[in-house]
Parts: structure tokens; sequence; C-alpha cells
């Protein structure tokens, strides 16, 4: 009889936190969607919402996207706290997350190396977490946005065209990872002078409704307009001064990173190597390849592998 009351209890109490379960499941949904809008209100909103629910991880996490918010806001010291708070405390996948949103502050306070250790640390949890996908491009953005500060547009676009397979998968769930792959690709294809192809890779970015909410994108779109013209009116004027047509191309400001330091230096330091890596059809062609282990790669190779029909049970 006894064995049988504690079974009861422990179905009783599993039942009551499943309702919570589901919420929280949905408030994590939406605050992911908030973010990717830089819609600040609604994810505080919901991240207030998750810190009281009655499940110790969905307070974690609700402190994740609350450290998010307050870095939005400028509260840079607050969010710093919250998210080494989460580093240490929240489940997986959000520890990992919460590490390579501290390496976007140390980012923000001109510390490009101490960034670059803290998303090579964000890539070896998520790993460790069976392959965070979320957090391992995440990283890769911020590591190109390190390549692109120091004036290595070429290395920075190698880095987005090979996470493209992770943008497909997390754009199933959320969108707006495929409109800022498009819209920074466009940045470094500009940098690079393949005006054609940046344009293209912008109208892609252009056309998500939220897009009002990118300013920066806007800024592309006029430096490409500007290149533009510049390559019409070279060609209309031939003969031009070689000497200023030779001069180096000053590297605008990206907004929103406030920084813009060198970060080469780091990428010595960290021992970052190239190699050649290929996922089925999909060709990676002069892969970085950071000090962690192979089962990222190993296992997004196998979510492209073709697959035999669904079996029935």
């Amino acid at each position: 009889m006894l064995h049988r009351a504690i079974i009861w209890r422990v179905a009783q109490a599993v039942d009551s936190r499943q309702p919570f379960i589901d919420l929280a499941n949905k408030l994590i949904n939406l605050a992911e969607h908030a973010y990717g809008r830089r819609e600040m209100s609604r994810l505080e909103e919901t991240s207030l919402i998750l810190m009281n629910l009655p499940i110790v991880g969905a307070q974690r996490i609700g402190l994740y996207y609350h450290g998010l918010t307050l870095k939005r806001k400028g509260k840079i010291e607050e969010a710093q706290s919250l998210l080494e708070s989460v580093a240490d405390n929240a489940p997986n996948p959000y520890r990992a997350r919460a590490i390579q949103s501290l390496g976007a502050i140390q980012y923000s306070f001109g510390k490009p190396g101490e960034a670059l250790r803290y998303y090579l640390d964000s890539l070896r949890a998520a790993d460790q977490d069976n392959c965070d996908l979320l957090t391992t491009l995440y990283a890769y953005f911020e590591i190109s946005h390190l390549q692109s500060d120091d004036g290595d547009h070429a290395g920075a676009l190698a880095t987005l065209e090979k996470v493209f397979p992770l943008v497909r998968i997390a754009s199933s769930q959320n969108p707006s990872y495929f409109y800022n792959y498009w819209a920074n690709t466009a940045f470094e294809l500009g940098r690079i002078g393949r005006i054609d192809e940046a344009e293209s890779a912008l109208s892609i970015a252009l056309a998500w409704p939220f897009a009002l909410d990118y300013p920066e994108w806007y800024e592309t779109r006029d430096d490409l307009a500007q290149k533009r013209a510049s390559q019409t009116a070279s060609i209309a004027a031939p003969n031009r001064d070689p000497v200023a047509a030779a001069a180096p191309e000053k590297n605008p400001e990206r907004l929103p990173k406030p920084a813009r330091v060198l970060a080469r230096p780091w990428l010595a330091i960290v021992g970052v190597t190239q190699v050649t890596a290929q996922i089925s059809d999909v060709a990676f062609a002069t892969i970085l390849y950071f000090p962690i282990p192979q089962t990222t790669l190993n296992r997004l190779g196998r979510a492209f592998y073709p697959r035999g029909p669904p079996t029935c049970s």
C-alpha cells in the first residue's frame, strides 16, 4: 500500500507540473522570437513570467532572457552579473548561451581577446550539451564579426558560408537567423567588392517584415549604393588618378557593434588553424577549426544524410 501511495503522489506531482512546463516552453519560444525581432518590452515581460514560474529551470532560463534585456538597455554590469549566474547554474543549453553572451559583453568593452575566449568556451559547452546548434551558430556569427573588425572580410565571409546549414536548421523555428545571415553576408560581400552578390543577399534580408528594426541593414544598403555609383563613375572616367583609386578603403562602423578593434593577434593566440571538411553533399571549403571536439560537425553531417521512410510502430 505504501508503495502505491508513493507512486500516486509522484504521478500527481508530475501531472501538476506539466502545465507549467508546457507554459515555460511556449514562453521560451516567445522570448526567442522577441529577441530576434528586437522587441525588448515583450522580451522583458516574458522573462519576468519565466522567472516567477514554480519551476527552478524555468526561473533560471528567465534570468538568461532578463540578462539579454538588461544588456540591450545598456545596463551592462547588471546584465553581466545575471549572465554569470546563468552560466554557473542554468540548465543546458542556456549555460552555453550565457557564456556566448558574456563574450558579447567583453566585445562591447573593447576586449576582443576576452570575447573570443568566451566564444570558444561557449562552443565547447554547446558541444558537451549534445550539440546545441543555436549556441554554435551565435558563436560563429560573433567570430565572423571579429574577423570583419580586423579587416579580414574574406575570412568573415568564409566563416558565414560554412555555417549556412546551421542557419537553415535554426531558421525553421525562428526566421530571424535566416535574415540576419543574409544581412551579414551582404556586408562582407560588399567589403570585398562583390557588389552584385551583396545587393542580392541584402535584398533577401530587407524582405523580412521586421527589417526596419535593424537600421544597420539600411546603412549597408546605402553603402552598397555608393559603391555602385563609384563603380559607374570609374567606368565613365577611366583616366582617374591611379593613386587615389588604389587608396585602401576605410572600414565603416557597423551597428550595433560599438567597439571596432583588431582581433587577429588573439586569433593567433588561441591557435586557430584551417582544415578541410565535407558534410554530406554540403561542401565546406577551408573550414576554420577551433580546438573543440569534432562531434558538432559529425552530428550536423548526420542531419544531412539521406533518410529512409518513417516506420510505423
